[in-house]
């Protein structure tokens, strides 16, 4: 109490107009204290001297490490041997708390009354691709607390809508069951979610996953692929882009020698988006693309073929054929509502490029059901790796006036799939008793015990 009186006491030191901004730090305690705590202080600190303004001589406030206020200094006062944070970095911080704090509102307003942070992470899981901006928004603040948790269990939900996927094919009856459906419906896009979530958040913080694909000699995108979404599959190339050029290696080597027709598209996907959002890996890429395969078979010549199609679509065509398809997809979603309703748009020139991008990134049709589809496919990737994770999703107002029937989507998606089934993966059932710290066969990586022997 002592501290705070001597520091009021001496704001007469600086001048009328930064008395305001001294004071309005003064009554924000929890501002102050995160600041203090983005920076390292040296042990022996027990003060810091805080930059009222960005000029020499500035002055200071002087604060103790718990957080409580000093004393004011002012113009050319010296701040003696404390640490000092300057105005440049302090107003960082206060764009970032601004930041949060917005986000922290927004949470309050998705989670309902009674509700907990956890409940948020179910809406990823549950959601299926009906999961809102507002909603995502909300989750995505607590995503850089657990980057590479979410994608571990993206590839954990993956291993699970694989799983449900092929009981499906093998048990038609099953599309009948209503609530076995939709479980494999959320599980599908709980995989995109989460993927989408761990790279948005700290891409950095992916290095340990990125090092686990070194060794299993296999892009972090593969198995997503095999899911078949075009919306899904276009993500992953937003993923891919936002890891960047450290994932360079595995897709060069999916490319050279793929293992298959899926394995071909996501290795021509994930080398385009890193072509098109790093510069320092866009000549490599490109000549890549140019070369010719050394050794010939259906696989690699097709992956040829692909590399020269990607590199012939212009940005200006990626956004024409996306915005054309989208705006298509909002007219069917909106023509039901009564012709007086805001979002009953009467032209494809009225929808909002905004809503067109956001129904395209859910688009839930098989990529590779016809030429036109991997067209559309390839075009929605380029778009979205230039785009923020946010604009994949369609906001409350547009989802809750025209949510699709995800019973009909799936039972499509299960069609085409029996069509394109070729490259479908194998889930390896052990033929003799693994150990319980052997790794899983399903190929989680983890181990059995922890996976499916829990």
């Amino acid at each position: 109490m002592a501290h705070a009186h001597h520091f009021l006491s001496r704001l007469d030191r600086v001048k009328r107009e930064t008395v305001d901004f001294a004071l309005s730090l003064y009554r924000d305690a929890e501002l102050v204290k995160w600041i203090l705590g983005t920076i390292d202080l040296p042990d022996s600190a027990e003060r810091v001297a805080i930059a009222l303004l960005d000029m020499p001589q500035a002055p200071h406030i002087i604060v103790a490490r718990n957080g409580h206020f000093v004393t004011c200094l002012g113009e050319g006062m010296s701040t003696g041997p404390h640490p000092i944070i300057t105005r440049p970095r302090l107003d960082g911080c206060l764009k970032e708390v601004a930041s949060f704090r917005a986000q922290r509102a927004l949470r309050r307003d998705v989670i309902r009354p009674g509700g907990e942070d956890l409940d948020l992470f179910r809406l990823a899981f549950k959601r299926g691709d009906d999961l809102s901006l507002e909603e995502f928004d909300a989750i995505a603040c607590w995503a850089p607390l657990m980057a590479s948790d979410l994608y571990v269990c993206s590839l954990e939900m993956l291993v699970q809508a694989l799983r449900q996927r092929d009981l499906i094919l093998d048990a038609p009856k099953l599309e009948r069951e209503p609530k076995f459906l939709r479980e494999y419906w959320s599980s599908l896009w709980a995989v995109s979610h989460l993927m989408v979530l761990a790279a948005s958040a700290d891409p950095a913080a992916l290095g340990r996953v990125v090092d686990y694909f070194d060794e299993q000699a296999q892009t972090p995108t593969f198995l997503a692929y095999q899911l078949g979404i075009t919306g899904i599959v276009a993500r992953n190339a937003w993923f891919t882009a936002r890891v960047g050029a450290k994932l360079l290696p595995h897709y060069r080597r999916e490319y050279e020698s793929p293992r298959s027709r899926a394995g071909m598209f996501d290795a021509v996907l994930g080398l385009d988006a890193i072509r098109v959002t790093d510069e320092s890996s866009a000549v490599e890429v490109a000549r890549l693309f140019d070369q010719r395969p050394a050794v010939k078979t259906p696989e690699s010549i097709a992956s040829a073929e692909y590399g020269s199609l990607v590199v012939s679509i212009s940005d200006e065509q990626a956004e024409r054929v996306v915005l054309t398809h989208g705006k298509r997809l909002c007219m069917e979603l909106t023509r039901d509502l009564p012709r007086d309703h805001a979002l009953a748009f009467e032209r494809a020139e009225d929808v909002p490029d905004a809503y067109a991008i956001a129904a395209a990134a859910r688009h839930p049709a098989h990529f590779r059901m016809d030429p036109e589809a991997e067209l559309f496919t390839l075009s929605l990737a380029r778009l979205l790796v230039r785009r923020e994770a946010r604009e994949f999703f369609l906001p409350e107002t547009f989802r809750d006036c025209a949510r699709p029937d995800f019973a009909t989507q799936a039972r499509a998606l299960l069609a085409q799939q029996r069509i394109h089934d070729a490259d479908k993966p194998k889930l390896v059932v052990a033929a003799t008793r693994v150990g319980r710290n052997e790794a899983c066969t399903c190929g989680s990586g983890k181990k059995y015990k922890r996976c499916c022997g829990a």
